[in-house]
């Protein structure tokens, strides 16, 4: 396998439910990489997110899968694609500038774990 991160650290790993050889992984420095043939090689996927985004999660949309959630370790942000992972868009609303540790959704809403708790956005 081609590691295009080589020297990040892998928090979080999705799998597109829909394509299985299309895999997200989110990394502590880098932000999002995409594979599209299964982990071989691996492309940035950072388009709109903060320069360096550490990401502890990730999270592809049980209905759609081309829409994909990414947590900001650091800063606090979470990003939204609708797109793949070809751009993001922060989302964070007014959920503060606390570490956003893990993702999670029910089909309808997404809920965001925290050092302060669970909020839903």
């Amino acid at each position: 396998m081609n590691n295009s991160f080589t020297g990040q650290r892998v928090f979080a790993l999705a799998i597109d439910p829909q394509t299985s050889s299309t895999l997200y992984a989110g990394t502590t420095g880098g932000g999002v990489y995409k594979s599209v043939d299964g982990g071989t090689s691996w492309l940035a996927s950072n388009t709109g997110m903060a320069e360096k985004t550490g990401i502890s999660d990730l999270l592809i949309d049980p209905n759609n899968s081309s829409v994909i959630y990414a947590s900001a370790m650091y800063s606090g942000a979470v990003y939204k694609s609708s797109d793949s992972g070809a751009n993001w868009e922060d989302i964070t609303g007014n959920l503060g500038n606390m570490p956003v540790l893990s993702l999670a959704s029910d089909g309808t809403d997404i809920y965001v774990g925290t050092l302060n708790g669970v909020f839903k956005l």
